[in-house]
């Protein structure tokens, strides 16, 4: 018998590991200092990838009560749906507080990190079109950036949650 996947534990899941990530976004939103800016980076990357952890162990509990075995895969699966759900969540608040939040700050400081780089590049067209299409390319790293880590943080976790390997493992599920 193959684990459940609990749809509903994982959208919840998915909504509190978004809301791990935006609370932390907002809180560094406050203050444009650099130092708090990577601290809180830290906190967030922290706190996230202990809560998907936590919330891939306890679904591997609840299948483990119900004499459910959860494979690697199980567990991957779960890992993954639920930082999935977390990643359209924060791409749908990125995209939220792009089209709110002053754009002319932003741009200022991508123009100062452009002109920092242009010393280093020839090409200002290169420059001119990011800054033309900041808000999507913004969007679209982001979300890629979040579903690689999603990848990588589900497959290293999904083998610390699986269910213990017993010698009866492939009797029982016969």
């Amino acid at each position: 018998m193959s684990a459940k996947i609990r749809y509903n534990n994982a959208a919840i899941d998915g909504l509190l590991l978004a809301s791990i990530t935006i609370i932390i976004s907002l809180i560094g939103t406050l203050g444009d200092f650099t130092v708090l800016s990577i601290i809180l980076w830290i906190v967030k990357l922290a706190a996230t990838m202990y809560a998907l952890y936590y919330f891939m162990k306890r679904n591997t509990q609840l299948n483990t009560a119900e004499g459910i075995t959860t494979t690697y895969g199980d567990a991957f699966k779960y890992g993954f749906l639920v930082s999935i759900l977390s990643v359209v969540l924060i791409t749908v608040y990125l995209y939220i507080s792009l089209q709110f939040m002053d754009l002319d700050a932003l741009m200022s400081k991508t123009e100062q990190q452009m002109e920092a780089y242009s010393s280093y590049s020839s090409s200002s067209n290169v420059i001119d079109w990011y800054l033309n299409h900041l808000e999507s390319v913004t969007i679209l790293s982001s979300l890629l950036l979040y579903t690689i880590w999603s990848l990588i943080a589900s497959a290293i976790f999904a083998n610390s949650t699986k269910s213990p390997a017993t010698p009866f493992t492939n009797l029982t599920e016969e």
